[in-house]
């Protein structure tokens, strides 16, 4: 299994019971969903042979570990539901391809910052942070996902 590339560049979910292959909309439901334990997530954007090495076997979800390429980070239900809140309210101001192009509008900014001043000082110092990242890549849908729900 080790020598076999798909299971090193490839997002994949392990559980007592199953080995699953994720594409990017599995993940995020995944991540809103957590398995029950022991489980283990590998989330990869850059499909590195390498980065699953690092994954950790998950025996709680109170706290976990989430491994996304070669980073792996301890976090609580609530610190994950609070950063994905975070993420899907900046963006409704900056958008999914812009932020993770890193092509921010200054008119989109200025807007955030009158709306909700709270949000636009979590962004100024979050928005590049390699964690909040993933979560922008695998928690919100991109624009062909909102278009083909739109045409259902």
């Amino acid at each position: 299994m080790i020598r076999e590339p798909q299971y090193r560049r490839s997002s994949w979910l392990a559980t007592s019971t199953e080995f699953v292959f994720l594409k990017r909309p599995a993940v995020r439901t995944a991540l809103e969903d957590l398995p029950q334990p022991p489980w283990v997530l590998y989330a990869t954007r850059n499909f590195r042979k390498h980065g699953w090495i690092r994954t950790r076997v998950n025996l709680s979800n109170k706290r976990f570990y989430l491994t996304f390429d070669e980073e792996s980070y301890l976090l609580t239900r609530t610190q994950l539901q609070s950063l994905v809140d975070r993420v899907r309210q900046a963006a409704a101001y900056v958008g999914r391809w812009w932020w993770l192009k890193g092509d921010l509008s200054t008119h989109a900014l200025a807007q955030m910052a009158l709306d909700d001043p709270d949000l636009y000082d979590w962004f100024q110092q979050n928005w590049h942070d390699a964690l909040v990242q993933h979560l922008v890549y695998f928690m919100l849908p991109t624009k062909a996902e909102t278009e083909s729900q739109r045409d259902r």
